[in-house]
């Protein structure tokens, strides 16, 4: 459900907005849909959900950095780092330059957690429990 929204957020973002208003997300107005970041995402995790994720973001063309303990197990395409989405593996990745990040982890409290306690970090982040995306440019 996670990578359809998101990949509703890519390819219609008015009806995005509109389903969004629809089901109540806070400070949702209808006519502003939200604009999804161009550039390199990081993606942290990829189990089932990052797999998902991982195919919708690279069939738009969206360049992907995946960050996960099980990266020998990767068949994906692209940077693959080995290790848990912490501090250090988020600089490997190239946070900091990041359009976006999907922490696709039941880790994704402790990411939100990292990228709010580093203010030089201008990355928008998509955590499954709040299915938002946060970025400066909202």
């Amino acid at each position: 459900m996670f990578a359809e929204l998101l990949n509703m957020a890519i390819v219609a973002p008015q009806l995005h907005n509109l389903n969004s208003w629809l089901v109540g997300v806070p400070r949702i107005r209808l006519g502003h849909p939200l604009k999804v970041p161009s550039g390199v995402w990081v993606l942290c995790g990829y189990g089932r959900m990052g797999q998902e994720l991982h195919h919708r973001l690279v069939r738009h063309g969206i360049e992907v950095v995946i960050i996960d303990p099980n990266a020998e197990e990767c068949a994906a395409p692209g940077r693959i780092i080995r290790g848990f989405a912490d501090y250090d593996t988020l600089r490997e990745a190239g946070v900091e330059l990041a359009a976006g990040i999907v922490a696709g982890t039941d880790k994704a409290p402790m990411v939100e957690r990292l990228i709010d306690a580093d203010a030089s970090i201008p990355a928008g982040l998509i955590s499954q429990e709040r299915a938002v995306l946060v970025t400066d440019a909202i």
